[in-house]
């Protein structure tokens, strides 16, 4: 089975419940925070039970209803629907409020760690860093854009620079400016990916 959560207070589970009956007849229930449905899942038929929660984003959306929706990954059983839940919760909070379908297969470890720890790991978050990505939002996001940049381009400044388009010296300084503010060295993997991790949960993004 299957967990879809459609994040819309007060959506019409009617079009929802009859696009995904044809496909996969389950339970489709309406809760404070959207609409929540149980889809059953045979061996093979995945893609089925997804392009019917996308036929109901699209009668949805006719009605000028645009909801976020997370679908959680495949589980065995009703005991294990509280875990689907989750799953769909997080995919969906991932869409950080828009419109869209998120499967939580296409959400990254780190993606997932930030949605699952909340306000409980942005608590865990350095003053330093703080700091740092109060001046950065002053600057425009420059620094972040280039620390994700740098990442991206797997540690490369030059590459970085290429896709920032500014000069590689640019992002040197940067890079410097970064590890200077937040006291990671931008030269090791382990310290970048706290980092990063630091700036998803306190910014979101």
């Amino acid at each position: 089975m299957v967990v879809a959560c459609l994040g819309d207070q007060g959506a019409d589970v009617g079009p929802v419940r009859g696009c995904l009956a044809a496909a996969s007849p389950g339970l489709v229930v309406a809760r404070q925070d959207g609409v929540v449905a149980v889809l059953p899942v045979a061996e093979g038929s995945t893609d089925r039970v997804i392009a019917a929660v996308r036929k109901a984003l699209s009668t949805m959306a006719a009605r000028d209803v645009w909801p976020s929706v997370g679908v959680s990954g495949i589980h065995s059983g009703w005991l294990s629907v509280p875990a689907a839940y989750d799953e769909a919760t997080h995919a969906r909070r991932s869409l950080s409020g828009s419109p869209g379908l998120r499967m939580i297969e296409q959400m990254s470890t780190l993606d997932f760690l930030v949605q699952s720890q909340g306000e409980d790991g942005a608590r865990l978050v350095k003053p330093a860093i703080r700091a740092f990505l109060a001046e950065d939002l002053e600057s425009n996001g420059v620094f972040v854009a280039t620390l994700k940049a740098y990442i991206a381009a797997n540690l490369n400044a030059k590459e970085a620079a290429l896709t920032l388009m500014v000069h590689p010296n640019t992002v040197y300084y940067r890079l410097e400016r970064i590890a200077e503010r937040t006291g990671c060295d931008v030269r090791r993997v382990d310290e970048l990916i706290d980092l990063l991790l630091a700036v998803r949960l306190v910014r979101g993004d």
